[in-house]
């Protein structure tokens, strides 16, 4: 499904998610309301839902590893202890001397 590198622009991969999030409900939707006697189009509905939950998956972990990429280009190689303290205080997490020596 277009799986090209790891890294992307964090903006695109967050309307990528939300529009997969929207495509996956409205295929479960399909698939739990749609009359169908024969169970063609429901069992092509849920094969289209748990594809989209597969790819939802994989953007969610495309995001996280962006996310990641990016905060680490952040840190200072000059002083990784104060690129470290800076990156804990924009995520809003407390980080201690401990955690900064193993992240370091």
């Amino acid at each position: 499904t277009g799986s090209s590198g790891v890294t992307g622009t964090v903006d695109l991969l967050r309307d990528k998610i939300a529009d997969l999030e929207e495509s996956v409900g409205n295929a479960f939707t399909v698939w739990k309301t749609r009359a169908d006697p024969m169970g063609v189009q429901k069992y092509m509905a849920k094969v289209a839902a748990n594809s989209g939950l597969v790819e939802l998956q994989f953007r969610k972990q495309q995001l996280a590893a962006t996310e990641l990429v990016e905060a680490l280009g952040k840190v200072s190689s000059s002083d990784p202890g104060a690129g470290l303290r800076s990156l804990a205080a924009d995520s809003g997490q407390a980080v201690s001397a401990t955690q900064l020596l193993r992240m370091s």
